[in-house]
């Protein structure tokens, strides 16, 4: 394959390496459009057909603005600014001929949407398709510098140059000062959410969560973890039932006094993006991080959003009790007429006292032969509560923890619904403890006078497995749960597992370096301030050993023949003439040291001559072929 025709292809495949992270995060057919383009572009070079005329390519321009506009209904933000840019890099693509100039062009536009990758995501998968796509241009910018190069060359150029960029990159990420937040402030459309829902609970919601086993949070205990019956994770709490579903309360007030007792548990989580406001803490923190306080229902909650990933410390105790509540009132609320089986069954339990009222109705849960399932019933009509307790029996979490608390209203009991993450997997090749979305949870928190609210979980009497041992071991239908969330061992899951060390950590030491912990790192440096004369020391100190180390080696006279195959022939030509007695001066250049040497032996001048001519045309001309012959005259010498 000619060189040209190698190099345009070489800019086609780092062109769409660039973009795919982008393509990627496009709905399926508007990709399809794309990698269609770029593909027409590869068949071109190929074949060596005829460019695309200019008034198609002005044609298609607004076509494929408009197809952006129709998939994400925006041209500008994350999703829709992105989507236009890589529709418009891949028309510069279409577009580009042999000009050095729309080759120059692209690299640029591949550089920035490699880096712009990490608008999609920032996980060590995303950082690793960045640098390979970085290397991927690099090699094929110096391929187009030095067409006489052979094949493999530029690319173990381009990795020299990325590896002798590290130390400097590593110096920056460290001592560069980091902003609060991004340096853009893109609006991030049509958001997905994954998670609990902060506003409602109804049957079905938590279960469509199940079979989702994306990650939650991560957790790290500074001592021995709690056992997995007592890891309840404190989300949202449901007060208000409108006859179908539980609703949280509108407003957040200060949390009612309370008392802690028995030994604390501190831990740290990583919390993913959820959203919402909340901490997910265990139930019940005492000490939270900065920024964040404990509101009324005892959730903690940020005050703003969390919208990236997060990393806090809290400390928790297990056994936690109110004295006084002002909200108890709303926990008797029951709209009239609702349901009218299940009210005449708790009528039965009001002349016993409220502990007796909740074993009967947790009795009522265990012997009543009630299912626990990921397939219940549609729940239909004004009567759904009714039709759980005596007539399908299926049901899940949420099932359960709403009906239960009916129950207990309807008995006089004041009762509420909390949402949250219950147990959790342990990573023991990392030592924390993953919590994923189908690790969410609904349970019941009831008022008993001299006790404050008591944790209660109905879902224990019909599925105790769920509360001791997790999800998978407490329903029929493990099979159909995803892969890391079966009980049973697998290579596959372990695998994941020890991968998911890996991102954890990439979490912790890069994405979690926030400006915060920054300063934290600067002050064991003994750095107070960005503008302090420790802080200009160690940063131009470093830049400059840096720098002068980099400076050294180039200028090494041992430098060059490791480098250039020709220039290691060279020589080893010079030091042959060097053993008799004819010295090439630092300052004469190869046609000068030629005719010194062919002066001083006569008897080797044509082979003196053929060498210097053949290290000048693969050096500085454009014929790399004549290399083997320089080789073996070298030798033959």
């Amino acid at each position: 394959m000619r060189a040209d025709k190698r190099n345009a292809l070489l800019l086609t495949g780092a062109t769409a390496l660039a973009l795919s992270a982008h393509l990627a995060a496009q709905p399926l057919w508007l990709a399809a459009v794309l990698v269609g383009l770029i593909a027409l572009r590869a068949a071109q070079v190929l074949t060596g057909g005829v460019r695309i005329r200019s008034w198609l390519l002005l044609a298609l321009a607004p076509s494929l603005i408009f197809l952006v506009f129709q998939a994400h209904h925006t041209l500008i933000g994350r999703e829709g600014g992105m989507a236009l840019l890589a529709g418009l890099v891949t028309l510069k693509l279409l577009e580009a001929g042999e000009r050095e100039r729309d080759a120059n062009i692209l690299f640029l536009l591949g550089y920035f949407c490699s880096g712009a990758s990490f608008l999609q995501s920032q996980s060590p998968w995303m950082f690793a398709l960045a640098l390979l796509s970085t290397l991927a241009l690099l090699a094929c910018q110096l391929a187009l510098q030095r067409p006489q190069d052979a094949p493999g060359r530029p690319l173990r150029q381009a990795a020299r140059l990325m590896l002798e960029a590290l130390p400097l990159a590593l110096l920056l990420f460290v001592l560069f000062p980091r902003l609060p937040g991004p340096l853009w402030r893109m609006p991030a459309e049509n958001v997905a959410r994954s998670g609990l829902s902060a506003d409602r609970m109804e049957p079905g919601l938590v279960s469509q969560l199940a079979l989702d086993d994306s990650v939650a949070f991560r957790v790290e205990f500074s001592g021995p973890p709690p056992r997995h019956a007592l890891l309840y994770w404190r989300g949202p709490v449901f007060e208000y039932f409108d006859g179908r579903g539980w609703l949280s309360p509108q407003r957040y007030g200060r949390a009612p006094a309370f008392s802690a007792t028995g030994m604390p548990v501190e831990y740290t989580i990583t919390l993913e993006p959820n959203q919402q406001r909340w901490l997910l803490a265990l139930d019940l923190p005492t000490r939270l991080p900065p920024g964040a306080q404990l509101a009324s229902r005892l959730l903690a909650v940020f005050a703003e959003p969390v919208t990236q990933r997060r990393r806090y410390t809290l400390t928790s105790y297990l056994n936690w009790r109110v004295e006084a509540d002002p909200n108890v009132r709303f926990a008797l609320q029951l709209p009239p007429g609702s349901n009218p089986r299940a009210l005449a069954l708790a009528a039965n339990w009001r002349n016993l006292p409220p502990p007796q009222r909740v074993r009967s109705a947790l009795d009522y849960l265990r012997n009543g032969h009630f299912a626990y399932t990921l397939e219940p019933p549609l729940l239909n009509g004004p009567d759904t509560v009714d039709q759980f307790l005596f007539d399908t029996r299926q049901g899940f979490c949420e099932h359960f923890a709403g009906a239960f608390a009916f129950l207990m209203r309807a008995a006089g009991v004041p009762a509420r619904v909390v949402t949250g993450y219950q147990g959790g997997d342990y990573n023991a090749a990392g030592r924390y403890l993953i919590v994923r979305q189908a690790d969410a949870h609904a349970w019941v928190e009831v008022w008993l006078d001299g006790q404050g609210w008591q944790r209660v979980d109905p879902t224990a009497a019909a599925a105790p497995a769920r509360i001791e041992t997790g999800l998978a071991r407490s329903i029929a239908q493990g099979n159909e749960l995803p892969l890391m969330l079966r009980g049973d061992g697998n290579w596959i899951k372990t695998v994941r597992l020890q991968l998911d060390v890996l991102v954890n950590g990439w979490n912790q030491w890069v994405i979690g370096f926030d400006a915060e912990r920054q300063r934290d790192f600067l002050r064991r440096l003994g750095i107070d301030d960005f503008l302090s004369a420790q802080y200009l020391g160690w940063l131009l100190g470093g830049a400059g050993l840096i720098l002068g180390g980099f400076a050294l080696l180039a200028l090494s006279p041992r430098r060059l023949p490791l480098r250039d195959p020709a220039a290691r022939a060279y020589q080893r030509f010079c030091r042959k003439l060097a053993a008799r007695g004819v010295v090439r001066e630092a300052q004469e250049g190869p046609l000068d040291f030629a005719r010194r040497a062919a002066a001083a032996l006569p008897a080797q001048a044509g082979q003196i001559e053929a060498i210097t001519a053949d290290y000048l045309a693969v050096r500085y001309g454009a014929e790399p072929a004549r290399l083997p012959d320089l080789r073996q005259r070298v030798n033959e010498l």
